[in-house]
């Protein structure tokens, strides 16, 4: 009996031992899955935080471009508005027939704005009336390829527009030419008179 006794103690120490270890282990794994939730729970934020920085970068990039565009656009006005002040000027010293000062204040108009279709334009007419014909020619030409370009660009956004309002099952009507020239020039007549076309 007394190795009886022996075994019945080792069985309720071995399942005493046992039970200790089992609750251990509870223990463990259940702070492991509270530290893994915890750990899943601070990765969710961090991504939310991620994503929160991101949108609000990707903000203030676009309100900074903007504000550049904005800044470039009004430097490019102000260039415009200082060569069409150069420019009647030039106008007024052609008129007066002073045609070498008229050259050198149409000369300033196009480098202030190298777009000024009129300015070259006029820088023609004063070159002309002093004799320097090759040096017209070269000014008549860039004034040209400037009113060339903006037709071109105008075309484009005729044709985009045209090819938008013949999408998406619209019904076509016909319109007399003229009636639409004249709209689309309303329409564009101050940016062209803006960039001097």
């Amino acid at each position: 009996t007394s190795m009886e006794e022996r075994i019945r103690e080792i069985e309720e120490h071995s399942r005493q031992h046992a039970g200790e270890e089992l609750e251990r282990w509870d223990r463990f794994t259940e702070s492991q899955e509270e530290r893994l939730d915890s750990m899943a729970e601070q990765t969710r934020e961090l991504r939310e935080l991620g994503q929160r920085i991101q949108g609000e970068h990707e903000d203030m990039v676009r309100v900074l471009e903007q504000e550049k565009d904005r800044a470039e656009q009004a430097v490019a006005e102000r260039q415009r508005e200082q060569a069409r002040r150069i420019n009647n000027s030039g106008v007024a010293r052609y008129h007066a027939g002073d045609y070498a000062q008229a050259k050198a204040l149409f000369e300033q108009a196009v480098e202030a704005d190298q777009l000024f279709a009129e300015a070259f334009n006029n820088l023609g007419l004063s070159l002309t009336e002093l004799g320097e014909h090759e040096d017209a020619t070269v000014a008549f030409e860039a004034a040209i390829e400037i009113i060339r370009d903006e037709i071109r660009r105008l075309d484009g956004l005729v044709s985009s527009f045209l090819r938008f309002a013949a999408t998406g099952g619209r019904e076509r009507t016909r319109v007399s030419l003229g009636t639409m020239l004249d709209e689309i020039t309303r329409l564009v007549r101050k940016e062209a008179e803006w960039r001097g076309v």
